[in-house]
This record gives structure tokens, C-alpha cells and sequence, in this order.
């Protein structure tokens, strides 16, 4: 099942998070909306980037990340995400 326009796959217990392009290396920012919903429901995450994978909990994500806020289409309402390095080996 896809979930937020399939951004996010659901197996499970697991939510799949699949980056494309990351920002540099490893380093991929997340959307708020999609940890807090993801730690509301006791979800796991699986981060796929190109050249790295890792499971990691919605806390520790958020924790360890780097909260920053992007606007993309609307000035007054910046889209909060945490950037953080994928720190797990070779994409699964």
C-alpha cells in the first residue's frame, strides 16, 4: 500500500521511504507530517537512498535530524522537514 501520494510504501510494520536524488551522499530530508504520523501509529522507517539503507524509529530520526523549514509552493506555510545522514550499508 502507498501512502502520502507515494512518497511512503507500507509493509507491515515498516514504512518504505525511497529517495531518489539525495541532497549530498547520504543526507535526505524528511517530512514532519510523515515521522509524527508514522510515531503516532508505531511505525519503523525504512530509509532507501542510493548507496546506503537503514531502519530507524520516527524519535530518532526526528532527534538526531536537523529541523529546517522549505518553502516550496506557499510563502507563508514552509513545509518543516528533518535532514539527517543515512547511516546504514548498501541499499536492500
Amino acid at each position: 500500500m502507498t501512502l502520502y501520494n507515494g512518497q511512503v510504501e507500507e509493509q507491515g510494520n515498516v514504512w518504505i521511504i525511497r529517495i531518489r536524488k539525495p541532497i549530498y551522499g547520504t543526507v535526505v530530508s524528511i517530512r514532519e507530517k510523515i515521522l509524527k504520523d508514522a510515531q503516532r501509529k508505531g511505525k519503523t522507517l525504512r530509509v532507501v537512498c542510493p548507496g546506503a539503507t537503514e531502519d530507524v524509529s520516527p524519535n530518532i530520526w526526528m532527534r538526531e535530524g536537523t529541523k529546517i523549514s522549505k518553502v516550496f509552493l506557499r510563502p507563508d506555510q514552509p513545509m518543516i522537514l528533518y535532514q539527517r545522514m543515512v547511516k546504514g550499508g548498501e541499499e536492500k
